[in-house]
C-alpha cells in the first residue's frame, strides 16, 4: 500500500469502478461524484484559490497490450493536446505554459503540464496531472485564474499526494 499524506481536515471521495480515493480538506474543497467515475472538487476557501478554482479526476484505461507507464507518455501528451484543441475551438488562444514533464509525486510517477489562456477577459490556468495507476492513468485536471496559480498549485499537488490507489 502507498504512503498517503492526508490533508488536515480530511474527507474523502471514492470513484467506485476502480476504487481510487481522493482525500481532501473539506474546509477547502467540496466534492461530488458524477457519472460514477468523474470526481469533481470545487474550492471554497482562499487557501485553494476560492471561486473559479476547480478540479476533476478522469480515469483512462491503458490501451490493449500497453503498460500504464507507456500509457502515461502517450496519454499525457495526448490529453494536453486535446485540452489545447478544445480551448482553441472555444475561441481562446491557449499557450502551453508547462510542457508535459515526468515527476515523482508521493512515490508515484506523475506527468505534469499546464496551459494559459484568456476567458471572459481574465487569464486562466489549466493544470494537468497524469498519475500512473494499475489499470492505466488517472488524470487530475484543475483550473483557476492565473493570478491564483502560485497559491493553489501546492493544494493541487496535495490532492495527488493524498490519492489512494488500490493495488489492483
Amino acid at each position: 500500500m502507498l504512503l498517503v499524506i492526508a490533508p488536515a481536515a480530511a474527507a474523502q471521495i471514492t470513484e467506485p469502478t476502480h476504487g481510487i480515493t481522493l482525500a481532501y480538506d473539506e474546509a477547502e474543497w467540496s466534492a461530488s461524484l458524477e457519472d460514477d467515475q468523474i470526481i469533481k472538487l470545487a474550492c471554497k476557501s482562499p487557501a485553494c484559490g476560492e471561486a473559479g478554482t476547480l478540479c476533476m479526476m478522469i480515469l483512462e484505461p491503458a490501451k490493449r497490450k500497453s503498460t500504464p507507464q507507456a500509457m502515461l507518455g502517450y496519454f499525457g501528451t495526448d490529453v494536453t493536446k486535446l485540452v489545447l484543441e478544445k480551448l482553441r475551438d472555444a475561441g481562446h488562444y491557449p499557450v502551453l505554459a508547462d510542457e508535459l514533464a515526468i515527476h515523482m509525486v508521493a512515490d508515484r510517477i506523475t506527468g505534469l503540464s499546464s496551459i494559459r489562456y484568456e476567458e471572459t477577459g481574465q487569464m486562466m490556468r489549466t493544470w494537468l496531472a497524469q498519475v500512473v495507476v494499475p489499470f492505466g492513468v488517472a488524470v487530475l485536471v484543475c483550473v483557476c485564474p492565473e493570478d491564483r496559480y502560485a497559491t493553489v498549485n501546492p493544494q493541487w499537488l496535495a490532492l495527488v499526494q493524498a490519492m489512494v490507489v488500490p493495488e489492483k
